[in-house]
């Protein structure tokens, strides 16, 4: 039996994308995609499902594995 492997962002990419995204909600840009450059060169579009202010700050809930 083979396994499916899940396609997706690495943990690093999607903490910076989620940081990414809630300094920009705070500023009042467009945050549901953010586009990040991996080492390699290798450019990112992450999607962002949401962002919240929390009574500690700001949440961001990215999409860390896609769908196929």
């Amino acid at each position: 039996m083979s396994k499916q492997l899940r396609s997706g962002y690495t943990t690093g990419a999607c903490a910076a994308a989620g940081v990414k995204a809630a300094l920009l909600y705070e500023a009042g840009q467009p945050w549901q995609e953010i586009e990040l450059t991996a080492l390699d060169g290798t450019v990112l579009t992450i999607p962002i499902k949401a962002v919240k202010r929390t009574v500690g700050g700001l949440q961001a809930e990215v999409v860390k594995f896609l769908r196929r």
